[in-house]
């Protein structure tokens, strides 16, 4: 059973994800975004942030298909995609991308945001858009 481990630094994270929100944290200095969550801006240092949420919307940086599992809990799923995402907002967003048909999925094809429902929470993934 694929279980998510909640710590102190990816509650507030996966909190939102049980309400369908992507959220990241801005830098109320810089205007950075940045993910993961941090104390501190990486790139002017400062600590005091706001919340933003996503839009969802981005384009392929990189993937790979997985045809053997990375984990036991995911050998019913292959094959299945996971990509790293560059978000509208800037940020690199490591997730799954599902499609139908493989042979679509391409490094700057656009996709969008959807929830697939586990347990108490919901996974950002994404298609194509």
């Amino acid at each position: 059973m694929i279980k998510i481990f909640l710590h102190p630094d990816n509650r507030e994270f996966w909190n939102f994800c049980r309400e369908k929100k992507l959220i990241f944290q801005k830098c109320t200095n810089c205007g950075k975004i940045r993910w993961p969550y941090s104390f501190c801006c990486p790139e002017c240092y400062s600590s005091d942030y706001h919340l933003s949420e996503s839009k969802g919307l981005g384009r392929i940086y990189s993937y790979v298909i997985y045809n053997v599992p990375f984990h036991k809990d995911f050998k019913d799923r292959v094959p299945y995609i996971v990509g790293v995402i560059e978000l509208d907002e800037g940020v690199k967003f490591l997730s799954n991308i599902v499609a139908k048909n493989f042979e679509n999925i391409h490094c700057g094809e656009k996709v969008k945001l959807f929830w697939e429902k586990l347990n108490d929470f919901y996974i950002p993934k994404f298609c194509l858009n």
